[in-house]
């Protein structure tokens, strides 16, 4: 028996819940919010969305003694971005240069978000003497989200000033971005050097007791300009699967091994940068990416179709196994995965891929992060592998 952990239900749960019935593996289904006992004996696949929830189920389950994939230890040394690149950087592994400030930008003052004044100053010298152009983060992963770069300190405090101009004005409507205060998502002030890049990977690794750590596939994910600075498919970067070189497979294993602290079993998505200077080898890929946009844009409206279906059925307070099996579901699942189908065997995706793996042959590859709940139901099943399901129950069974 396995089971499966999560907070809210996602195509992923849907692909992992149907491989365990394909295997004649029974799967218990816990919901987890944070609060309540948690009692269960057999290995755990946790699946939280959510940072907070999926580190604290990992944390009770460590102190239980029941076996998780993955791991405490794993998910809290890729939860903050700040350790996990000391352990990068431990590794001899090539990251982005970045800096912590203790201090943010806005505090919390009288139950109002104001600038922190006396840092200010000492924090922008900080900054000056860092470098500049520079990406600021929040310090725990935000999906893309909340996500600022500035080429100059002119331009940071400009939109400090505005940011609390228009917090000021509207208070309830105006949104600070996380990476700027203190909060459950965010502690000081995560300061990256800005890489110039077209594109990114996410490369999911696992590895199973007794076995060395292997590479799954790999997804890159294309930027349509150089205004698109996250480039994360929820933000609307354009998946497309290639082939990893050894090089890739190399760095991304060694990048999972830093984080894993001994585990004997974990399933992973390392995140790379590719970072290149030449604009003009940037152009080259935002200029193939535009021919394939539309293509792209069926795919992903039929995508948010299946999502959508899902979402409604996890309202309508039936049991999870039930919605999991729900045919609703299956049918625009399946309707998007031909839509993909017919994306990647489009003769300009080939041209798409052609012109990647050229950008990747002459870029510095930079390790970013270690996600330990990779998403994978929608782009990198189609586009990069489908082995993710297998993956996990095999990593479980190897507890």
């Amino acid at each position: 028996m396995a089971v499966l952990a999560y907070d809210v239900l996602t195509i992923d749960e849907v692909r992992i819940s149907d491989y365990m019935r394909e295997q004649e593996v029974w799967v218990h289904f816990l919901h987890y919010d944070g609060s309540g006992p948690v009692r269960v004996e057999s290995p755990v696949i946790n699946r939280l969305l959510s940072r907070a929830y999926r580190l604290k189920l990992g944390r009770v389950l460590e102190l239980s003694g029941v076996p998780a994939i993955n791991p405490w230890t794993m998910i809290r040394n890729s939860d903050l971005k700040p350790r996990s690149k000391l352990l990068f950087q431990r590794a001899n592994l090539p990251t982005p240069q970045s800096i912590l400030l203790e201090e943010s930008f806005f505090v919390w003052d009288g139950g109002s978000l104001t600038l922190n004044e006396p840092r200010l100053n000492q924090m922008l010298e900080a900054i000056d003497g860092f470098g500049y152009p520079i990406v600021i983060k929040p310090t725990r992963g935000s999906r893309g989200l909340s996500v600022l770069d500035f080429d100059n300190r002119r331009e940071l405090v400009e939109s400090l000033y505005t940011i609390l101009a228009g917090h000021l004005s509207h208070p309830g409507d105006h949104v600070v971005p996380v990476a700027f205060y203190q909060n459950l998502q965010n502690a000081g002030t995560f300061v990256e050097r800005r890489e110039p890049h077209a594109l990114d990977l996410r490369v999911p690794v696992a590895r199973f007791r007794g076995c060395q750590a292997r590479v799954l596939g790999c997804l890159a994910r294309l930027g349509r300009d150089e205004l698109q600075l996250a480039k994360n498919t929820a933000l609307g970067a354009i998946p497309i699967g290639v082939e990893p070189t050894p090089e890739i497979r190399e760095l991304c294993i060694r990048a999972a091994e830093s984080v894993a602290a001994g585990a004997p079993a974990y399933v992973v998505g390392v995140d790379v940068l590719p970072a290149q200077p030449d604009i003009n080898e940037r152009q080259k890929v935002y200029r193939r990416v535009s021919y394939i946009v539309e293509a792209h844009r069926m795919v992903r409206e039929q995508a948010r179709k299946a999502e959508e279906v899902l979402r409604g059925l996890q309202q309508s307070g039936r049991s999870t196994e039930s919605i999991l099996r729900d045919p609703r579901v299956h049918r625009e699942i399946e309707k998007m995965d031909a839509l993909f189908q017919y994306f990647g065997e489009l003769c300009r995706t080939y041209d798409v891929v052609e012109a990647v793996e050229e950008y990747l042959a002459h870029a510095r590859l930079l390790v970013t992060e270690v996600n330990t709940r990779p998403d994978f139901g929608i782009n990198t099943h189609n586009l990069a592998t489908d082995l993710l399901p297998e993956a996990y129950l095999r990593a479980l069974t190897s507890l």
